[in-house]
Protein backbone atom coordinates (compact mmCIF):
# COMPACT_ATOMS: atom_id res chain seq x y z
CA UNK A 1 0.00 0.00 0.00
CA UNK A 2 1.47 3.47 -0.90
CA UNK A 3 1.65 5.94 1.88
CA UNK A 4 -1.16 8.41 0.14
CA UNK A 5 -3.04 4.67 0.44
CA UNK A 6 -2.10 4.52 4.30
CA UNK A 7 -3.06 8.07 4.90
CA UNK A 8 -6.60 7.70 3.41
CA UNK A 9 -6.89 4.63 5.40
CA UNK A 10 -6.37 6.68 8.63
CA UNK A 11 -8.03 9.64 7.76
CA UNK A 12 -11.69 7.33 6.85
CA UNK A 13 -10.73 5.25 10.31
CA UNK A 14 -11.08 8.39 12.37
CA UNK A 15 -13.96 9.85 10.45
CA UNK A 16 -15.48 6.16 10.72
CA UNK A 17 -15.12 5.82 14.57
CA UNK A 18 -15.66 9.54 15.52
CA UNK A 19 -18.91 11.17 16.96
CA UNK A 20 -19.66 14.64 15.07
CA UNK A 21 -19.81 17.58 17.57
CA UNK A 22 -22.86 17.10 17.94
CA UNK A 23 -23.24 13.59 19.01
CA UNK A 24 -24.55 12.27 22.09
CA UNK A 25 -22.18 10.32 23.95
CA UNK A 26 -24.17 7.00 25.41
CA UNK A 27 -23.47 8.05 28.87
CA UNK A 28 -27.38 7.88 30.05
CA UNK A 29 -26.56 4.11 31.54
CA UNK A 30 -22.82 2.57 32.12
CA UNK A 31 -22.49 0.65 28.29
CA UNK A 32 -20.80 -2.77 27.78
CA UNK A 33 -18.71 -3.69 25.05
CA UNK A 34 -18.41 -6.79 23.29
CA UNK A 35 -18.08 -8.58 19.91
CA UNK A 36 -20.67 -10.51 17.80
CA UNK A 37 -19.84 -12.90 15.19
CA UNK A 38 -21.38 -12.24 11.62
CA UNK A 39 -21.69 -14.45 8.55
CA UNK A 40 -22.43 -12.33 5.43
CA UNK A 41 -23.08 -14.02 2.81
CA UNK A 42 -21.14 -17.42 4.13
CA UNK A 43 -18.34 -15.61 5.58
CA UNK A 44 -17.33 -14.43 8.67
CA UNK A 45 -16.49 -11.45 10.22
CA UNK A 46 -16.28 -10.21 14.36
CA UNK A 47 -18.14 -6.85 15.05
CA UNK A 48 -17.72 -4.94 18.14
CA UNK A 49 -21.01 -4.30 19.81
CA UNK A 50 -22.13 -1.83 22.58
CA UNK A 51 -24.86 -2.53 25.10
CA UNK A 52 -26.76 0.49 26.41
CA UNK A 53 -29.89 0.16 27.90
CA UNK A 54 -30.58 -3.31 26.93
CA UNK A 55 -30.13 -2.39 23.50
CA UNK A 56 -27.27 -4.17 21.62
CA UNK A 57 -25.32 -1.74 18.68
CA UNK A 58 -23.23 -2.70 16.30
CA UNK A 59 -20.10 -0.81 15.10
CA UNK A 60 -20.35 1.01 12.37
CA UNK A 61 -17.03 0.89 10.57
CA UNK A 62 -16.98 -3.27 11.64
CA UNK A 63 -20.55 -3.60 9.59
CA UNK A 64 -19.67 -1.36 6.87
CA UNK A 65 -16.49 -3.40 5.96
CA UNK A 66 -17.93 -6.69 6.72
CA UNK A 67 -20.94 -5.89 4.18
CA UNK A 68 -18.72 -5.13 1.37
CA UNK A 69 -20.28 -1.53 1.34
CA UNK A 70 -18.84 1.79 0.19
CA UNK A 71 -17.79 4.55 2.82
CA UNK A 72 -18.21 8.24 1.77
CA UNK A 73 -17.74 11.06 4.06
CA UNK A 74 -20.01 13.64 3.39
CA UNK A 75 -19.67 17.33 3.54
CA UNK A 76 -19.71 20.32 6.32
CA UNK A 77 -20.16 17.62 9.10
CA UNK A 78 -23.37 15.92 7.70
CA UNK A 79 -22.48 12.51 8.29
CA UNK A 80 -21.26 9.45 6.63
CA UNK A 81 -23.28 7.92 3.85
CA UNK A 82 -22.71 4.03 3.48
CA UNK A 83 -23.71 2.25 0.25
CA UNK A 84 -24.27 -1.68 -0.81
CA UNK A 85 -25.69 -1.91 -4.63
CA UNK A 86 -28.55 0.27 -5.17
CA UNK A 87 -29.22 0.93 -1.28
CA UNK A 88 -27.72 3.75 1.33
CA UNK A 89 -27.88 4.62 4.28
CA UNK A 90 -26.50 8.00 5.93
CA UNK A 91 -25.09 7.79 9.60
CA UNK A 92 -24.72 10.56 12.07
CA UNK A 93 -23.75 10.35 15.62
CA UNK A 94 -26.53 11.52 17.60
CA UNK A 95 -29.41 11.12 15.25
CA UNK A 96 -31.40 8.09 13.63
CA UNK A 97 -29.92 6.86 10.51
CA UNK A 98 -31.66 7.86 7.20
CA UNK A 99 -32.53 5.74 4.36
CA UNK A 100 -32.04 6.47 1.01
CA UNK A 101 -35.42 8.58 1.08
CA UNK A 102 -34.40 10.61 4.13
CA UNK A 103 -36.74 8.36 6.15
CA UNK A 104 -35.33 7.68 9.62
CA UNK A 105 -34.98 4.95 11.14
CA UNK A 106 -33.66 2.36 14.06
CA UNK A 107 -31.92 3.59 17.09
CA UNK A 108 -30.56 7.22 17.59
CA UNK A 109 -26.56 6.27 16.44
CA UNK A 110 -24.50 6.54 19.85
CA UNK A 111 -20.92 7.22 19.95
CA UNK A 112 -18.10 5.48 22.79
CA UNK A 113 -15.09 5.51 22.82
CA UNK A 114 -14.51 6.99 19.02
CA UNK A 115 -16.65 4.60 17.80
CA UNK A 116 -20.33 4.89 16.23
CA UNK A 117 -22.80 2.21 16.75
CA UNK A 118 -25.92 1.64 15.17
CA UNK A 119 -28.87 -1.22 15.30
CA UNK A 120 -27.44 -3.78 13.16
CA UNK A 121 -31.44 -5.24 11.99
CA UNK A 122 -32.40 -1.94 10.84
CA UNK A 123 -29.13 -0.85 9.26
CA UNK A 124 -28.33 -4.04 7.30
CA UNK A 125 -32.01 -4.23 6.00
CA UNK A 126 -32.04 -0.59 5.18
CA UNK A 127 -29.02 -1.80 2.83
CA UNK A 128 -30.79 -4.17 1.10
CA UNK A 129 -29.87 -7.50 3.12
CA UNK A 130 -31.35 -10.16 5.08
CA UNK A 131 -30.63 -10.32 9.22
CA UNK A 132 -31.24 -13.30 11.37
CA UNK A 133 -30.15 -15.14 14.23
CA UNK A 134 -27.81 -18.01 13.39
CA UNK A 135 -29.40 -20.84 16.14
CA UNK A 136 -28.87 -18.40 18.84
CA UNK A 137 -25.29 -18.01 18.68
CA UNK A 138 -24.18 -15.52 15.88
CA UNK A 139 -26.07 -13.48 13.03
CA UNK A 140 -26.70 -14.77 9.39
CA UNK A 141 -26.70 -11.89 6.63
CA UNK A 142 -27.25 -12.23 2.89
CA UNK A 143 -26.94 -9.17 0.83
CA UNK A 144 -26.79 -11.10 -2.23
CA UNK A 145 -29.76 -11.88 -4.99
CA UNK A 146 -30.72 -15.75 -3.96
CA UNK A 147 -32.02 -18.34 -6.17
CA UNK A 148 -35.35 -18.43 -5.04
CA UNK A 149 -36.37 -22.37 -4.40
CA UNK A 150 -34.42 -25.85 -5.07
CA UNK A 151 -35.18 -29.12 -5.91
CA UNK A 152 -32.06 -31.21 -5.62
CA UNK A 153 -28.77 -30.59 -5.41
CA UNK A 154 -25.00 -32.10 -5.90
CA UNK A 155 -20.72 -31.13 -5.29
CA UNK A 156 -19.64 -29.80 -8.41
CA UNK A 157 -16.46 -29.78 -7.00
CA UNK A 158 -15.92 -28.90 -3.26
CA UNK A 159 -16.85 -25.57 -3.74
CA UNK A 160 -20.02 -25.16 -5.73
CA UNK A 161 -23.02 -26.97 -6.03
CA UNK A 162 -25.33 -27.80 -9.37
CA UNK A 163 -28.97 -26.71 -7.84
CA UNK A 164 -31.83 -27.86 -10.34
CA UNK A 165 -35.36 -25.91 -10.31
CA UNK A 166 -38.72 -27.34 -12.26
CA UNK A 167 -41.67 -25.78 -13.69
CA UNK A 168 -44.21 -26.62 -16.28
CA UNK A 169 -41.94 -25.56 -18.86
CA UNK A 170 -38.92 -27.73 -17.68
CA UNK A 171 -35.85 -27.67 -15.33
CA UNK A 172 -33.12 -25.44 -15.04
CA UNK A 173 -30.39 -26.09 -13.70
CA UNK A 174 -28.11 -23.53 -11.70
CA UNK A 175 -24.04 -23.26 -10.56
CA UNK A 176 -24.34 -21.64 -6.88
CA UNK A 177 -21.16 -20.65 -4.89
CA UNK A 178 -21.12 -23.19 -1.92
CA UNK A 179 -19.92 -19.97 0.44
CA UNK A 180 -22.09 -16.93 -0.64
CA UNK A 181 -25.05 -18.56 -2.78
CA UNK A 182 -24.04 -16.50 -5.39
CA UNK A 183 -25.97 -18.61 -8.64
CA UNK A 184 -25.44 -18.18 -12.33
CA UNK A 185 -27.73 -20.34 -15.00
CA UNK A 186 -26.40 -23.27 -16.56
CA UNK A 187 -28.82 -24.67 -18.63
CA UNK A 188 -32.33 -25.25 -19.05
CA UNK A 189 -33.71 -28.24 -21.01
CA UNK A 190 -37.01 -30.04 -21.21
CA UNK A 191 -36.94 -33.48 -21.23
CA UNK A 192 -33.20 -34.01 -20.55
CA UNK A 193 -31.37 -36.38 -18.41
CA UNK A 194 -30.55 -35.26 -14.79
CA UNK A 195 -26.99 -33.48 -15.15
CA UNK A 196 -24.13 -35.84 -13.91
CA UNK A 197 -21.11 -34.40 -12.55
CA UNK A 198 -17.41 -36.06 -13.70
CA UNK A 199 -14.65 -36.88 -10.82
CA UNK A 200 -12.62 -34.06 -11.00
CA UNK A 201 -15.66 -31.64 -11.05
CA UNK A 202 -14.96 -30.05 -14.11
CA UNK A 203 -17.81 -30.95 -16.50
CA UNK A 204 -21.48 -32.82 -16.42
CA UNK A 205 -23.18 -34.86 -19.00
CA UNK A 206 -26.47 -35.45 -19.64
CA UNK A 207 -28.31 -37.21 -22.43
CA UNK A 208 -31.26 -34.87 -24.47
CA UNK A 209 -34.37 -36.44 -25.43
CA UNK A 210 -33.77 -37.98 -28.59
CA UNK A 211 -30.41 -39.94 -27.13
CA UNK A 212 -27.86 -37.62 -27.79
CA UNK A 213 -25.14 -37.32 -25.61
CA UNK A 214 -23.69 -33.91 -24.74
CA UNK A 215 -21.48 -32.52 -21.83
CA UNK A 216 -20.99 -29.20 -20.44
CA UNK A 217 -17.86 -27.44 -19.15
CA UNK A 218 -18.25 -25.99 -15.81
CA UNK A 219 -15.44 -23.16 -16.40
CA UNK A 220 -15.95 -22.32 -19.92
CA UNK A 221 -19.94 -23.26 -20.23
CA UNK A 222 -19.14 -24.85 -23.47
CA UNK A 223 -21.16 -27.75 -24.75
CA UNK A 224 -20.10 -30.67 -26.30
CA UNK A 225 -21.95 -33.75 -28.29
CA UNK A 226 -20.34 -36.87 -27.72
CA UNK A 227 -20.87 -39.08 -31.07
CA UNK A 228 -23.61 -39.99 -32.90
CA UNK A 229 -25.32 -42.14 -31.03
CA UNK A 230 -29.06 -41.36 -30.29
CA UNK A 231 -29.78 -44.65 -28.67
CA UNK A 232 -32.39 -44.54 -25.37
CA UNK A 233 -29.80 -43.74 -22.43
CA UNK A 234 -30.51 -43.43 -18.70
CA UNK A 235 -28.30 -43.97 -15.25
CA UNK A 236 -25.42 -42.11 -16.84
CA UNK A 237 -22.47 -42.35 -14.88
CA UNK A 238 -18.91 -41.31 -15.42
CA UNK A 239 -15.88 -43.73 -15.43
CA UNK A 240 -13.37 -43.21 -12.34
CA UNK A 241 -11.06 -41.10 -14.89
CA UNK A 242 -13.49 -38.95 -16.66
CA UNK A 243 -12.58 -40.81 -20.51
CA UNK A 244 -16.01 -42.38 -20.17
CA UNK A 245 -19.31 -42.36 -19.96
CA UNK A 246 -21.60 -45.66 -18.99
CA UNK A 247 -25.17 -45.82 -19.33
CA UNK A 248 -28.12 -48.09 -19.52
CA UNK A 249 -29.23 -48.43 -22.84
CA UNK A 250 -32.76 -49.46 -24.14
CA UNK A 251 -36.65 -48.96 -23.45
CA UNK A 252 -35.90 -52.00 -21.40
CA UNK A 253 -32.37 -50.77 -20.12
CA UNK A 254 -31.45 -54.69 -20.85
CA UNK A 255 -27.84 -53.21 -21.60
CA UNK A 256 -25.11 -51.36 -20.47
CA UNK A 257 -22.95 -49.38 -22.76
CA UNK A 258 -19.98 -46.92 -22.22
CA UNK A 259 -19.45 -43.76 -24.75
CA UNK A 260 -15.51 -43.27 -25.18
CA UNK A 261 -15.80 -39.28 -23.88
CA UNK A 262 -13.01 -38.26 -26.79
CA UNK A 263 -14.12 -39.86 -29.87
CA UNK A 264 -18.17 -40.63 -28.72
CA UNK A 265 -17.30 -44.51 -29.95
CA UNK A 266 -20.18 -46.27 -27.70
CA UNK A 267 -19.33 -50.12 -26.99
CA UNK A 268 -21.85 -52.66 -25.23
CA UNK A 269 -20.21 -53.72 -21.28
CA UNK A 270 -22.81 -55.98 -20.69
CA UNK A 271 -25.23 -57.47 -22.96
CA UNK A 272 -27.03 -60.11 -20.92
CA UNK A 273 -30.57 -59.98 -22.11
CA UNK A 274 -31.65 -59.59 -18.45
CA UNK A 275 -34.40 -56.20 -18.85
CA UNK A 276 -35.34 -53.85 -15.99
CA UNK A 277 -32.16 -53.13 -15.02
CA UNK A 278 -31.51 -49.81 -12.91
CA UNK A 279 -29.21 -47.87 -10.16
CA UNK A 280 -26.22 -48.14 -12.32
CA UNK A 281 -23.12 -47.06 -10.01
CA UNK A 282 -19.82 -46.75 -11.11
CA UNK A 283 -16.51 -46.32 -9.23
CA UNK A 284 -12.85 -47.72 -10.41
CA UNK A 285 -12.43 -51.00 -11.07
CA UNK A 286 -16.15 -51.92 -11.32
CA UNK A 287 -20.04 -51.05 -11.57
CA UNK A 288 -23.12 -52.22 -9.60
CA UNK A 289 -26.98 -51.99 -10.60
CA UNK A 290 -30.38 -53.59 -9.57
CA UNK A 291 -32.28 -55.93 -10.92
CA UNK A 292 -36.23 -56.21 -10.63
CA UNK A 293 -38.17 -58.92 -11.64
CA UNK A 294 -41.71 -58.49 -12.56
CA UNK A 295 -44.59 -59.91 -10.74
CA UNK A 296 -46.02 -62.93 -11.38
CA UNK A 297 -49.59 -63.26 -12.50
CA UNK A 298 -51.98 -66.07 -12.50
CA UNK A 299 -55.40 -66.36 -14.04
CA UNK A 300 -58.06 -68.58 -13.06
CA UNK A 301 -58.25 -70.96 -16.17
CA UNK A 302 -62.07 -72.15 -15.69
CA UNK A 303 -63.33 -68.60 -16.02
CA UNK A 304 -63.74 -66.30 -19.13
CA UNK A 305 -61.41 -64.26 -20.42
CA UNK A 306 -63.22 -60.98 -20.13
CA UNK A 307 -63.80 -61.05 -16.94
CA UNK A 308 -60.09 -59.94 -16.40
CA UNK A 309 -60.11 -62.48 -13.24
CA UNK A 310 -55.89 -62.36 -12.40
CA UNK A 311 -54.37 -62.31 -9.08
CA UNK A 312 -51.27 -61.05 -9.06
CA UNK A 313 -47.68 -62.08 -6.82
CA UNK A 314 -44.96 -59.28 -6.25
CA UNK A 315 -44.14 -60.97 -2.75
CA UNK A 316 -40.28 -61.65 -5.20
CA UNK A 317 -40.04 -58.14 -6.82
CA UNK A 318 -37.78 -56.43 -4.85
CA UNK A 319 -34.45 -55.38 -6.47
CA UNK A 320 -31.69 -57.89 -6.49
CA UNK A 321 -28.40 -56.59 -6.65
CA UNK A 322 -25.21 -57.25 -8.86
CA UNK A 323 -21.44 -56.18 -9.56
CA UNK A 324 -19.29 -56.48 -12.08
CA UNK A 325 -15.53 -56.39 -12.10
CA UNK A 326 -14.68 -53.96 -14.99
CA UNK A 327 -10.69 -54.77 -14.53
CA UNK A 328 -11.34 -57.95 -16.08
CA UNK A 329 -12.28 -58.80 -19.76
CA UNK A 330 -14.48 -61.75 -19.18
CA UNK A 331 -15.90 -61.02 -16.26
CA UNK A 332 -19.75 -62.33 -15.51
CA UNK A 333 -22.21 -59.98 -13.08
CA UNK A 334 -21.83 -61.19 -9.52
CA UNK A 335 -25.09 -61.33 -7.46
CA UNK A 336 -24.48 -59.78 -4.29
CA UNK A 337 -27.72 -59.58 -2.58
CA UNK A 338 -30.65 -62.86 -2.30
CA UNK A 339 -32.80 -60.96 0.27
CA UNK A 340 -36.31 -59.66 -0.10
CA UNK A 341 -36.14 -56.34 1.38
CA UNK A 342 -36.53 -53.04 -0.52
CA UNK A 343 -33.81 -51.51 -1.28
CA UNK A 344 -33.41 -47.56 -1.82
CA UNK A 345 -30.11 -45.10 -2.66
CA UNK A 346 -28.09 -48.23 -4.15
CA UNK A 347 -24.66 -47.17 -4.84
CA UNK A 348 -21.39 -48.90 -5.24
CA UNK A 349 -18.36 -47.35 -3.03
CA UNK A 350 -14.71 -46.84 -4.15
CA UNK A 351 -13.92 -49.89 -2.02
CA UNK A 352 -16.00 -52.42 -4.46
CA UNK A 353 -19.00 -52.43 -1.83
CA UNK A 354 -22.53 -52.11 -2.90
CA UNK A 355 -24.20 -49.82 -0.36
CA UNK A 356 -28.12 -49.60 -0.10
CA UNK A 357 -30.50 -48.59 2.46
CA UNK A 358 -32.61 -51.49 3.77
CA UNK A 359 -36.41 -50.27 4.06
CA UNK A 360 -37.66 -50.82 7.41
CA UNK A 361 -41.37 -52.17 8.68
CA UNK A 362 -43.39 -50.85 11.25
CA UNK A 363 -41.38 -52.81 13.51
CA UNK A 364 -37.69 -51.26 12.34
CA UNK A 365 -35.57 -48.89 11.20
CA UNK A 366 -34.42 -48.45 7.92
CA UNK A 367 -30.92 -49.03 7.67
CA UNK A 368 -27.72 -48.40 6.09
CA UNK A 369 -26.91 -52.05 4.35
CA UNK A 370 -23.88 -53.24 2.31
CA UNK A 371 -23.58 -55.94 -0.05
CA UNK A 372 -20.55 -57.80 -1.37
CA UNK A 373 -20.08 -61.44 -2.98
CA UNK A 374 -19.33 -62.52 0.16
CA UNK A 375 -22.29 -61.76 1.88
CA UNK A 376 -24.40 -58.68 3.16
CA UNK A 377 -23.80 -56.80 6.30
CA UNK A 378 -25.94 -53.83 8.45
CA UNK A 379 -23.06 -50.52 8.04
CA UNK A 380 -25.45 -48.28 10.71
CA UNK A 381 -28.56 -49.10 12.61
CA UNK A 382 -28.23 -45.90 15.19
CA UNK A 383 -31.14 -44.06 13.60
CA UNK A 384 -33.60 -44.32 11.22
CA UNK A 385 -31.99 -43.99 7.80
CA UNK A 386 -33.61 -41.81 5.03
CA UNK A 387 -30.88 -41.71 2.55
CA UNK A 388 -27.45 -42.51 1.76
CA UNK A 389 -24.59 -41.17 -1.09
CA UNK A 390 -21.31 -42.10 -1.72
CA UNK A 391 -18.82 -39.74 -2.28
CA UNK A 392 -15.11 -41.06 -2.73
CA UNK A 393 -14.34 -43.14 0.25
CA UNK A 394 -17.21 -41.49 2.42
CA UNK A 395 -20.62 -42.60 2.73
CA UNK A 396 -23.22 -40.02 3.23
CA UNK A 397 -26.14 -41.03 5.85
CA UNK A 398 -29.18 -39.07 6.59
CA UNK A 399 -31.71 -40.07 9.22
CA UNK A 400 -34.70 -38.55 10.73
CA UNK A 401 -32.52 -36.82 13.24
CA UNK A 402 -28.75 -36.24 11.92
CA UNK A 403 -26.12 -36.06 9.03
CA UNK A 404 -23.32 -39.05 9.62
CA UNK A 405 -20.27 -39.97 7.79
CA UNK A 406 -19.03 -43.14 6.99
CA UNK A 407 -15.19 -43.70 6.32
CA UNK A 408 -14.32 -46.46 4.37
CA UNK A 409 -10.77 -46.91 4.84
CA UNK A 410 -11.16 -47.03 8.99
CA UNK A 411 -14.89 -48.36 8.98
CA UNK A 412 -15.74 -45.16 11.49
CA UNK A 413 -19.04 -43.48 11.73
CA UNK A 414 -18.79 -40.01 12.47
CA UNK A 415 -22.31 -37.30 13.72
CA UNK A 416 -21.02 -34.30 11.08
CA UNK A 417 -24.64 -32.37 12.37
CA UNK A 418 -28.47 -32.36 13.53
CA UNK A 419 -30.45 -32.51 10.19
CA UNK A 420 -32.57 -29.89 9.64
CA UNK A 421 -36.88 -30.92 9.93
CA UNK A 422 -37.32 -32.28 6.44
CA UNK A 423 -34.48 -32.60 5.30
CA UNK A 424 -33.69 -34.76 2.03
CA UNK A 425 -31.44 -34.63 -1.15
CA UNK A 426 -28.12 -34.95 1.01
CA UNK A 427 -24.84 -33.77 -0.86
CA UNK A 428 -21.56 -35.14 0.56
CA UNK A 429 -17.62 -33.59 -0.91
CA UNK A 430 -15.60 -36.02 -2.13
CA UNK A 431 -13.43 -35.08 0.97
CA UNK A 432 -16.27 -36.12 3.24
CA UNK A 433 -16.09 -32.56 5.11
CA UNK A 434 -19.03 -30.80 2.99
CA UNK A 435 -22.74 -31.49 3.01
CA UNK A 436 -25.68 -29.60 1.44
CA UNK A 437 -29.15 -31.23 1.60
CA UNK A 438 -32.53 -29.28 1.13
CA UNK A 439 -34.70 -28.76 3.04
CA UNK A 440 -38.19 -26.59 3.52
CA UNK A 441 -37.77 -25.77 -0.36
CA UNK A 442 -34.32 -24.48 0.65
CA UNK A 443 -30.56 -25.51 -0.37
CA UNK A 444 -28.76 -25.31 2.58
CA UNK A 445 -25.07 -26.21 3.54
CA UNK A 446 -23.14 -26.98 6.44
CA UNK A 447 -20.93 -23.96 7.86
CA UNK A 448 -19.28 -23.93 10.87
CA UNK A 449 -21.66 -26.69 12.25
CA UNK A 450 -24.64 -24.68 10.57
CA UNK A 451 -27.26 -24.69 8.40
CA UNK A 452 -27.10 -21.63 6.15
CA UNK A 453 -29.50 -21.30 3.41
CA UNK A 454 -28.02 -20.58 -0.16
CA UNK A 455 -31.84 -20.15 -1.94
CA UNK A 456 -34.41 -18.72 -0.75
Amino acid sequence: MSTGSKLAAVVLTAVLGTASAGAVQAAASQPSTGKLQWTVNGQSSEIRTLVLNGQQLVSVSDAAKALGAEVEIMPEGAGIRITLGEHSVLVKAGSKPLNEDGTAFGQVVQSWKQANYVDGASYVQALGGSYSLLDGSGISIQTLQLLEGAETAQWAGDGRLIVSVSDESGRTDYLVDATTGAYSQLLSSSGASDLVVSPDGGKVAFSETDGTLRTVDLSTLRMAKIGTDTSIKSNLQWSADGKSIYFLQGDKTNVIAAADVATGAVSKVLDDKVEYKGDLSVTAGGLSYSVVKAGTVTADASKAVDLDDVSIDDSQTNPQLFDLDLSKSDAKPVQVTKSDDGKLFIQRSAAGKVYYVQAGDEGSNSKLASATAAGQAVAFDKEDVQEAVQAGSYVGILTDRSVYVLNEESGSVSKLADAPEGASNLALSKDGSKAALIADGKLQVLSGGKWISLTK
